[in-house]
């Protein structure tokens, strides 16, 4: 059985091909004009509020949304696998990508997915899981961090999996030059 947090941390590689991926920024970037700046929820204000040099986020669907959909599910199937868990062995369910754009300077500050308005089921709550996919290698900077000072390397069409509690607090450095392109999705 693991017992270290990074034993739940899993990195899956290549996922969306190089070409899906580049697809998929062009699209983006096609839409640009639809992109908001990222804001994080204060549940002690009851507001979402700016850190300064955030991202930008697009919650809209697009039109590779069925094939990245049906990929996130495959990849999480083999992380539950993986698991190998008699009491954990399923989801009820995951968001739709919300995507990011980090432009040079941009950053995501350090946070655990404590989103407790991400669903709008019966039931509130955190989500179980978290998901993150690089879709671009063409910036510099923009690393992902967890637990203070460890870097996970992902390039186009990796994805990275780790429980969405406060355990697993995460980073996106600043980005030094281009645009860093990802998505997020969120499981129950």
């Amino acid at each position: 059985m693991n017992n270290k947090l990074e034993d739940y941390v899993k990195i899956y590689q290549n996922v969306l091909s190089n070409s899906l991926c580049d697809d998929i920024v062009k699209e983006l970037e096609g839409i640009s004009n639809k992109f908001s700046t990222h804001t994080f929820y204060s549940h002690i204000e009851d507001k979402h509020q700016l850190t300064g040099n955030d991202s930008l986020v697009l919650y809209e669907t697009i039109s590779h949304n069925d094939v990245i959909m049906k990929l996130l599910w495959e990849t999480l199937y083999k992380y539950m696998g993986e698991l190998q868990f008699e009491w954990f062995h399923a989801w009820d369910g995951f968001s739709r990508p919300k995507f990011n754009k980090y432009a040079t300077g941009m950053a995501m500050r350090e946070h655990c997915d404590h989103i407790h308005d991400l669903f709008d089921s019966k039931g509130k709550g955190i989500p179980k899981l978290s998901i993150i996919c690089s879709l671009n290698n063409n910036y510099s900077g923009g690393e992902f961090i967890m637990f203070k000072n460890t870097h996970y390397k992902l390039t186009a069409g990796d994805i990275i999996i780790f429980p969405s509690i406060f355990l697993y607090p995460h980073r996106i450095n600043p980005v030094l030059q281009g645009v860093r392109y990802s998505f997020a999705s969120w499981v129950w």
